[in-house]
């Protein structure tokens, strides 16, 4: 019933609130839950929540049947759901311990031995974070390892210009930075002032 009247607030709420005249964060996170007024977008929001929620199950099971744990099917989901509320709160990046920590709290809730349950924690760990680790290296790879290229400094020199652009708004045009013109060339001999 709580869940119901919250919902109904929500969607009373964002039906309000204008997304470009929202002021305040309660007020701009309420405008980006707009997608609670599109019965369609909400459906297929809903629908990739609880896909990803099956395949996080599905991934339980099959960790729990590789290391040799024998349980229920809807044992997964008391796993599950101390996995979500032990990385629901900020913690350490990819959340770990945090993730183990609410592993080996649902396993215990199982009656699952320790040395099973820190199995399924480290390997479940594992699973979720080393493939996304990996398609992040291998899609960003210049820029973890620093090496620029054209697109990068083709930025630079974009972001230099909209800070040049600001400078001279916001000190009434006169620039603290010479004109080309007065600048020496690359060739000609640097006078001293």
């Amino acid at each position: 019933m709580i869940v119901v009247v919250a919902f109904v607030a929500l969607y009373v709420a964002v039906g309000r609130v204008d997304a470009d005249d929202a002021h305040g964060w309660l007020a701009r996170v309420v405008a980006g839950m707009h997608v609670l007024r599109s019965p369609r977008r909400l459906a297929a929001a809903s629908a990739a929540l609880v896909g990803v929620w099956l395949i996080d199950l599905a991934v339980i099971d099959l960790v729990f049947y590789a290391i040799g744990v024998d349980v229920p099917l809807g044992a997964g989901l008391i796993v599950l759901f101390g996995l979500n509320l032990a990385v629901a709160l900020p913690s350490t990046p990819a959340q770990l311990g945090a993730l183990e920590v609410g592993a080996l709290a649902g396993c215990k809730l199982l009656g699952i031995a320790d040395a099973p349950a820190l199995a399924f924690a480290l390997i479940y760990h594992a699973i979720m974070v080393v493939p996304t680790l990996a398609a992040g290296l291998a899609l960003e790879h210049r820029l973890v390892l620093g090496r620029h290229g054209r697109a990068r400094s083709t930025m630079r020199n974009s972001t230099r210009r909209s800070l040049a652009r600001s400078k001279s708004v916001f000190s009434g045009g006169c620039s603290a930075t010479p004109d080309r013109a007065d600048r020496p060339s690359a060739g000609a001999p640097h006078a001293r002032r």
